[in-house]
């Protein structure tokens, strides 16, 4: 996992919104890192993208899926 950008945050429990590469191409954007009230950290993401290559593989998986899927019937 690779942390691409960091944005502090102030106030609140929310201590900063990151974007991470969590694997060659798939990547998380504006993640929330939480500080709990015991004082550690915990992370949640939003929303994920990804770059062309995984993109287009995951459609093409998609359309093998819906094929089958199609055959079956």
């Amino acid at each position: 996992m690779k942390i691409l950008n960091m944005r502090p945050c102030s106030g609140g429990r929310r201590f900063a919104s990151i974007d991470v590469e969590m694997a060659p191409g798939v990547r998380a954007m504006d993640v929330s890192v939480i500080r709990k009230t015991d004082g550690s950290l915990r992370v949640f993401g939003h929303s994920l993208t990804f770059d062309r290559t995984v993109a287009d593989g995951l459609a093409r998986a998609a359309v093998a899926v819906g094929e089958c899927q199609y055959e079956r019937r």
